[in-house]
């Protein structure tokens, strides 16, 4: 999967939740498993996660976590 495979901008994938201080996501499953192949299979960093699905766009450790930690939920499976 090469970055520019990924048509998406920061506010199209992911805002900010000004109530809990935590990212949400518009997460589908074919988005949560390329997030899952990027961390797993091709050991990106979460920063590197955020960096290739935003596009680099805003992106940084905390919001590869969280898309890391939604998709996990999304597949049913561990995050971390």
């Amino acid at each position: 999967m090469k970055k520019e495979e990924y048509n998406l901008t920061i506010s199209s994938v992911v805002a900010w939740d000004l109530t809990s201080g935590r990212t949400t996501a518009k997460m589908s499953k074919k988005l949560a498993e390329e997030i899952k192949e990027l961390r797993e299979k091709k050991g990106y960093t979460w920063r590197a996660v955020a960096s290739a699905i935003t596009r680099g766009e805003d992106s940084n450790q905390i919001l590869g976590m969280d898309l890391c930690k939604m998709a996990a939920e999304l597949l049913k499976e561990n995050w971390d």
